[in-house]
């Protein structure tokens, strides 16, 4: 603000847009209007390093101003990367492939890298090697238990690498104490959004992420936007693969792109996939039926456990969800969804294939 070199209409505009009085073209030329700043000042043309760019969009699309975030934007990045001449170069990076989002329509200058591509992929965390050297350091030698809970992470298409979540290491380091940290902090309003009001075909499969199956076979889509993620299952498990709470088991390149067999990465998530099949459940099952429920199943009081039960299916379940070609699943995962809820004393388990299947 104080140097010879900056332009009295940039420090102004500036000044405006630090006490939050600009307009709407301050704001949205106010990184392009920083660059030039500091290219007259320091005679270099600086970098441009923006972390988690959609996460603008991402409360936008949960709160319903979609549209306005898209078209300010839209117009932020063009004057701040396309239009810019006072950047040497720009780097983003956020939970959506770049390429396809309108924001970048006019954009055609920009090197992609995604979960599934194998450059850098070794960048996005904490390699095997050095989460074991960071445990040595602090003198920690539940080195098993650590990978069960925050491994998993597989970056990389022809050359996977195992990747550890860096803000759950360093928070296990500084409080000693094994529980999910990443997925308290992240923005996962929108994941359980579509978990919970997803159709049954995509609960079923999360039923079977919780007891750590797999969800076979999916077509992944690098180029997903948020107007379209509820728009098919392959947009919901892609978003759900690229935001890290699943993990790509195998890869399956094929003419027509390319597709994983998805599971969850560690106990860090299963914990939140647990949650929101509890928060599906209590959602559906109004008041306190639910506990009083399983309190009557746990002390053997079958009388009054099925006076609930069939209160419950009468009132709540649909004709449709028990209809005659899918009324064994829906029970499923009405009953594992009941269960879920005392994992704490107890080990749940579906049942497996027997010999007639």
């Amino acid at each position: 603000m104080d140097s010879k070199e900056v332009t009295l209409s940039d420090r102004q505009n500036f000044e405006k847009i630090v006490y939050n009085k600009g307009s709407y073209d301050n704001y949205v030329n106010s990184l392009e209007i920083l660059s030039r700043m500091m290219y007259m000042h320091y005679k270099q043309l600086p970098y441009v390093l923006l972390d988690e760019y959609d996460t603008v969009l991402n409360e936008a699309y949960i709160h319903g101003h979609w549209q306005e975030a898209i078209e300010f934007m839209k117009a932020f990045m063009s004057a701040s990367f396309k239009n810019n001449k006072n950047i040497n170069k720009g780097i983003l990076t956020g939970i959506f492939r770049v390429a396809k989002e309108s924001i970048f329509s006019d954009m055609n200058n920009l090197n992609v890298c995604t979960l599934l591509s194998d450059e850098y992929s070794e960048y996005f965390g904490f390699t095997q090697d050095e989460m074991e050297e960071i445990l040595k350091n602090y003198g920690i030698e539940e080195t098993d238990k650590v990978k069960d809970w925050y491994n998993g992470y597989l970056f990389g298409r022809k050359k996977q690498r195992v990747i550890y979540n860096p803000w759950s290491i360093v928070m296990f380091v500084h409080k000693g104490i094994l529980e999910p940290y990443w997925i308290n902090t992240s923005g996962n309003a929108i994941i359980k959004e579509l978990a919970t009001t997803a159709n049954k075909s995509i609960q079923l499969d999360i039923q079977n992420i919780i007891e750590g199956r797999t969800v076979d076979n999916v077509k992944i889509d690098e180029n997903i936007v948020y107007s379209e993620i509820k728009k098919s299952e392959e947009s919901i498990w892609s978003f759900m693969l690229m935001s890290g709470y699943l993990k790509p088991f195998k890869l399956y390149l094929k003419e027509e792109g390319v597709y994983c067999d998805l599971k969850a990465p560690n106990k860090e998530v299963f914990h939140f996939f647990r949650n929101i099949l509890r928060s599906w459940f209590s959602e559906t099952i109004k008041g306190g039926s639910v506990d009083e429920m399983l309190k009557a199943l746990l002390s053997g009081d079958l009388d009054t456990f099925y006076e609930i039960f069939a209160r419950t299916v009468i009132n709540v379940l649909s004709y449709n969800d028990v209809g005659e070609d899918r009324a064994e699943s829906f029970y499923h995962a009405f009953v594992l969804g009941i269960l879920v809820n005392k994992d704490k004393e107890y080990d749940i388990k579906s049942n497996r294939e027997s010999d007639y299947g």
